[in-house]
Formats: structure tokens, sequence, C-alpha cells
């Protein structure tokens, strides 16, 4: 897989989004992996294999909720109480 920097794929957009035919691209933003381009037949190939599926809370099985009761919250996990009260 080929790395390149945002400035990189801005002066050469046509370059890469051909190269992404071919191979992954990833593009790094301020030294750390941003995202990757690939080609549209490569996503579609690796998306068969993602089965995740959403679900509404009331969905989840009995066994699920069990679960999710005996899990405890890391005390650092504190600071973000504000976000749902």
């Amino acid at each position: 897989m080929v790395t390149i920097t945002v400035t990189q794929l801005q002066d050469d957009f046509e370059r890469y989004l051909e190269m992404a035919q071919r191979e992954p691209v990833s593009i790094e933003k301020k030294g750390e992996d941003s995202v990757v381009i690939m080609s549209a037949e490569e996503y579609k190939r690796l998306k068969v294999y993602d089965d995740r599926q959403a679900v509404y809370p009331w969905e989840l099985p009995d066994e699920a909720i069990a679960a999710l009761d005996l899990v405890e919250v890391p005390e650092e996990a504190a600071r973000f109480d504000h976000e749902y009260k």
C-alpha cells in the first residue's frame, strides 16, 4: 500500500485516483494515517465480509442486555457524563 500526504493528494489527485484502482492508497494527515482510498470494486469485495448490523436497544437479545449490566464503566469515562445529561 502506498502512503502519501494530503498535500501530495491535492497536488496530483488524478495520479493517486488511478493508483487506487490498482492498490489502496493511504493518506496521512499531520503524520498519521487518516483515510484510505481504494477502488469501488475492492470496497464492494470487502463489504461482503462486513456482517455488522445496527439495532435499537430494545431489539437486543436478553443475554446481551444482561452482559451490559455487568460492565463496569472506567472512572476516566466520567468526563463524558455531561454529554448525556
